[in-house]
């Protein structure tokens, strides 16, 4: 079978019983706190997929950040405190968004996420398309001068990478 029973017919409308199944309750639940949660799921899909296509970067060819909180957290250059900071911006953002997804500007509020978080999976697209693999100290040197180029590679690599290219 389906793995879920059918409700009696005296069972009031809305009520979920032990025994409604899972379909019933999803039904149960108010139409935008489902679109809300829906919209939730993409954007934790999302950010985990920029976080990994983000860390895959800084490992290996380095990359132009233009977050200005995000190049704070990399100076550290620890891929660990990237994780639980992008983690955290995530979870406190999601809660709120959860915790009043009945409320129209909850709803509001995880469309624009959702959108943004997909033009950004487009830019991240384009990015992977166009940026060609080519040496981290020879990028490094492309990008010297420029704050928003970040790595994780050592720190003697990275202090090079920031600094200003020589000339003859």
């Amino acid at each position: 079978m389906l793995g879920f029973a059918l409700e009696p017919a005296h069972t009031p409308p809305g009520a979920i019983s032990p025994s409604g199944g899972v379909l019933r309750a999803i039904r149960s639940v108010h139409p935008r706190t489902r679109r809300v949660v829906l919209l939730i799921a993409a954007i934790i899909m999302m950010s985990v997929g920029d976080l990994l296509l983000t860390l895959t970067y800084l490992r290996y060819l380095g990359m132009a950040e233009s977050n200005p909180l995000a190049r704070l957290v990399l100076d550290f250059r620890s891929p660990a405190l990237l994780v639980v900071w992008k983690m955290a911006t995530v979870v406190a953002c999601t809660s709120i968004l959860l915790w009043k997804s009945r409320a129209w500007s909850a709803e509001v509020g995880a469309w624009i996420g959702a959108f943004i978080l997909g033009a950004l999976m487009v830019h991240w697209s384009a990015y992977v398309k166009l940026a060609p693999p080519r040496p981290p100290i020879e990028t490094a040197s492309l990008f010297a001068g420029d704050e928003r180029w970040m790595t994780l590679y050592p720190i003697e690599l990275g202090e090079r990478a920031r600094a200003s290219v020589p000339t003859p």
